[in-house]
């Protein structure tokens, strides 16, 4: 298993402290009067705090935004804040946009993919002609008004 994410990291560097909090509850929910914690009641409280790592983990792997999903929010805020125009097409993005994993034609058709699954882009079926040229490949912007000379 790999490092813990830094909002396990917290717990997980205090393990020692809470299975030692946990053993110590245990011992005097079992007697009142105790005064040392029993080696079987420390085993049992290090294997709670392990479940309760392994559990923290697991949910926040769950929540973890998926890194297509991020990598598509990242070129929206790119389009929204850099590119003005309302059709986009490939060149721009794997030249010039937010990412160096959008380099090729290839990843940023991918990217580009998951914001037309959102609705963000559609796919101009017949291409374009943008930017002084006709493009085949070309997704109009969402909530921006096209001329029928990109068409």
């Amino acid at each position: 298993m790999s490092a813990p994410a830094p909002p396990v990291r917290g717990f997980a560097a205090k393990i020692p402290e809470h299975a030692l909090r946990i053993a110590g509850v245990l011992t005097l929910y079992r007697d009142l009067a105790a005064r040392q914690v029993d080696a079987q009641t420390m085993e049992g409280a290090i294997t709670l705090v392990q479940y309760y790592k392994r559990e923290l983990m697991r949910v926040f792997d769950e929540a973890a935004i998926p890194e297509a999903l991020r990598d598509a929010q990242m070129l929206w805020d790119w389009i929204e804040r850099a590119w003005e125009q309302p059709v986009i097409y490939l060149r721009p993005i794997y030249r010039n946009g937010p990412s160096r994993r959008f380099r090729t034609a290839k990843d940023a058709r991918k990217v580009v993919q998951t914001l037309v699954d959102h609705g963000f882009l559609m796919r101009l079926e017949e291409g374009a002609q943008i930017d002084g040229g006709w493009r085949g490949e070309a997704w109009a912007i969402h909530g921006r008004e096209m001329s029928h000379d990109a068409l």
